[in-house]
């Protein structure tokens, strides 16, 4: 598996969930790569960045080195006051026969259907997948449904609480005195980029919006393993509102040119058009990846979940544009995927 469902929930909840720590990390893995020193290596399926010139380069720097200091900070944090560093709960999953909530099982025919024999998940893996912090999976209301070019999958609904941290305003004061202290004697222009960087990750952190603390019902995919048995790769944690207007998504397999793309959508969605650009853009500081040409295509959704070959690496298999459509052609909904 390349990729799972990493881009499907990228919402304010994540950084309520994990605080800074979240922010400073995926930040600090955009700059990583335009460092003049060679970079490590890429993982299958993803493009290397490369800086569009020499403006970019020093600004990608100076963002490298204010984001190894707000690290250092939030370490000191953690450190001095216990309280900041967030602590996760042991997961301890198990299996219920309650039955999921209605909104949930309007969001999938499979679930109104009776089980079969072939629905249900491989018996080292029920109750497993409860949440990434535990919970309780509805054992009979897992189901093996399969796309219209024979890739078989589960889908399943799971009940956890969210996990929720949040760093307090207290930590958030702390982890700023610590960086100012860093940034006593760096020049100007990094003093500048690490104050500013810093406050903006403060402003996420204190924008994000509450985090339930009651159990939810999430949806879970994975694709089957080799022969179709076990699981392969998936994962989830998707509620029922996201799901509807979003799916589920994921990539695998494949190299820099190939990969597979899979997903889950709601009832009504009788066909996904995928639409990818010839040039896609990397944000401000980066060339964009310029492939042969652009590539679109329609494919027919059964049992809810398709499955598509795309001449795009696993990193860049998630399109940026969607178009869902009702069997009768009409446009149920446009998803664009936010570019940097």
């Amino acid at each position: 598996m390349g990729m799972s469902l990493s881009r499907i929930r990228r919402t304010a909840s994540a950084a309520a969930c994990i605080g800074v720590l979240v922010a400073v990390l995926m930040i600090g893995s955009g700059v990583a790569a335009a460092k003049r020193t060679p970079a490590p290596p890429q993982p299958p399926g993803f493009s290397v960045l490369v800086p569009k010139g020499p403006k970019a380069v020093r600004h990608i720097a100076l963002q490298s080195a204010a984001i190894k200091l707000i690290n250092r900070a939030n370490r000191h944090a953690f450190t001095t006051r216990p309280s900041c560093k967030p602590s996760f709960p042991h997961p301890s999953s198990r299996a219920t026969h309650d039955v999921p909530s209605r909104q949930m099982l309007d969001t999938i025919a499979a679930f109104r259907r009776p089980a079969v024999a072939g629905d249900a998940f491989p018996a080292r893996n029920v109750g497993a997948f409860g949440g990434p912090f535990g919970g309780q999976t509805y054992v009979d209301y897992t189901r093996s449904v399969t796309s219209a070019s024979g890739k078989s999958f589960y889908v399943g609904v799971a009940r956890s609480v969210p996990y929720a941290y949040h760093l307090s305003a207290a930590c958030l004061d702390l982890e700023h005195r610590e960086l100012a202290k860093l940034l006593a004697g760096e020049s100007a222009t990094l003093r500048s980029a690490a104050l500013k960087e810093f406050a903006q990750i403060r402003r996420t952190v204190e924008r994000a919006p509450a985090v339930p603390t009651t159990p939810q019902d999430t949806l879970w995919f994975f694709s089957k393993g080799p022969g179709g048995v076990g699981f392969g790769g998936g994962g989830g944690g998707t509620p029922a509102a996201y799901f509807l207007t979003h799916g589920m998504f994921m990539s695998s397999g494949g190299g820099s040119r190939r990969s597979t793309i899979s997903g889950l959508v709601p009832d009504g969605v009788a066909s996904v058009t995928f639409q990818y650009p010839r040039v896609v853009s990397n944000g401000r500081w980066y060339k964009p990846t310029v492939y042969p040409s652009a590539y679109a295509r329609t494919v027919r959704v059964e049992q809810n979940v398709l499955s598509l070959r795309v001449p795009r690496g696993v990193g860049a298999a998630f399109p940026p544009r969607m178009v869902w459509r009702a069997h009768d052609g009409a446009v149920v909904r446009v998803i664009k995927q936010r570019r940097g």
